[in-house]
């Protein structure tokens, strides 16, 4: 069983999308994460029993990808906008990467 990919996007893009994001705490990086994994199911060969087995796979797949993401060289180094030391001219709430 392998249904489409167009009818897989509709049905569980936003039940990925919340599990990205509630990993990656970010919305691009939550969107890059649907995408991959949708992509990775596409260029997947393999056949599932049932439509439990793909939203599971699927969800799966997103929360690794979403870790993996957070793991990255560039997310470690982002710091909270004011981040280490306060800074005032920064606004609250943004993010700044360390270079």
């Amino acid at each position: 069983m392998k249904p489409p990919l167009k009818m897989l996007i509709e049905k569980y893009r936003n039940n990925l999308y919340t599990a990205a994001f509630n990993v990656c705490k970010n919305a691009q990086d939550a969107e890059d994460v649907v995408q991959d994994t949708f992509l990775q199911y596409w260029s997947q060969k393999k056949e599932f029993e049932t439509e439990q087995h793909i939203r599971a796979w699927l969800l799966r797949v997103a929360i690794n990808k979403a870790k993996n993401k957070n793991n990255t060289f560039f997310q470690a180094k982002r710091v909270p906008a004011g981040g280490l030391y306060g800074n005032p001219g920064l606004p609250v709430g943004g993010v700044v990467r360390i270079v």
